[in-house]
């Protein structure tokens, strides 16, 4: 769909002409041209486009969506090598687990300490009682 409406300029007496086209008929023409169904020079004729600036502007608006400075954030992997990195971490993992258990088993039976019991409940129970005794006072 174009529309032509006729612009008058107060300082000269010539009449210029412009074409206002619709979006779709733009993004037809570039898909045409960027897929090479067209040339310029025949979009310019098929569809009475009168300059090549014209096109050329489209193609660089409309050509890429105008994400013209994105940037490539593609996988450095496929996923199957993806995959095996990191089963093989996770094996890892595990076995860093198991050797730092068995460590604690040594410990705890060369030194008679009990490494894996967690104080932490019993700490918590005695400083509520302490606070409390505090606020009682």
């Amino acid at each position: 769909m174009k529309k032509t409406n006729k612009r008058i300029s107060t300082k000269r007496e010539k009449t210029r002409t412009y074409t206002k086209y619709s979006y779709a008929l733009k993004r037809k023409i570039v898909n045409d041209i960027l897929k090479g169904i067209l040339s310029k020079e025949e979009a310019m004729l098929r569809y009475g486009i009168r300059s090549r600036q014209s096109i050329n502007y489209w193609i660089s608006k409309y050509g890429l969506l105008n994400y013209r400075n994105q940037k490539n954030y593609g996988m450095k992997q496929t996923p199957e090598e993806r995959i095996k990195e990191l089963q093989m971490r996770v094996e890892e993992l595990e076995n860093a687990q198991i050797v730092l258990n068995t460590v604690i088993d040594i410990a705890d039976e060369e030194f008679g300490t009990e490494i894996r019991k967690k104080y932490l409940p019993q700490q918590l129970a005695g400083s509520k009682k302490h606070k409390s005794g505090k606020n009682q006072k």
